[in-house]
């Protein structure tokens, strides 16, 4: 684990759990200065984990996400929430990458694409708990942009807002839930 960029970084073959009362605070700059910051970067056959009370917020990226992976991501608790990026307000998922989320929450994040989590060619995302909610895209994927396999099989995606659809399939796919289940 390093500490560049100010944000944590992941390794190949390393593995990172944010447990507890953990909170990581970005500093919040303007999006128009070309700011990045990133609260987590999971680097290829790297591995981290969001659990229990952590909290993500205040991360602006003039590119993606506040959490980004092109490893493997598991959310089972926890909040990303109130952070602003080009793609992906809360979570960006690198191609062929893997994000798993069995709880927590996704909200009130802001993306020109995907407000709460946005998925690049080949990537896989699979849903079985927790709530995407508030999140806001100016583009489409007020919630979700799918460029890649979206297994949605549990979880709540509502009340995002923005343009286009809740959950938007750019290409890939959206199931067994349908992508219109989502608000």
């Amino acid at each position: 684990v390093s500490g560049g960029h100010n944000h944590f970084e992941v390794g190949s073959g390393g593995r990172l759990t944010f447990r507890g009362a953990i909170t990581l605070k970005g500093k919040g700059s303007s999006f128009s200065h070309g700011f990045s910051q990133y609260a987590l970067f999971v680097n290829g056959n790297g591995t981290a984990e969001i659990a229990d009370n952590v909290i993500i917020t205040g991360f602006i990226n003039k590119n993606s996400a506040a959490v980004y992976t092109n490893g493997t991501l598991i959310m089972s608790g926890g909040t990303i929430k109130s952070n602003e990026a080009e793609t992906g307000g809360g979570v960006c998922i690198g191609s062929y990458a893997y994000f798993k989320m069995t709880g927590g929450t996704i909200e009130n994040n802001t993306a020109k694409y995907g407000g709460g989590v946005y998925m690049n060619n080949g990537s896989t995302f699979e849903m079985t708990g927790g709530t995407i909610t508030g999140n806001t895209a100016a583009a489409d994927g007020k919630a979700v942009w799918v460029r890649g396999t979206f297994k949605w099989e549990g979880g709540t995606i509502t009340g995002n807002h923005g343009n286009g659809d809740a959950v938007h399939i750019n290409a890939g796919s959206c199931g067994p839930k349908p992508a219109t289940d989502a608000s």
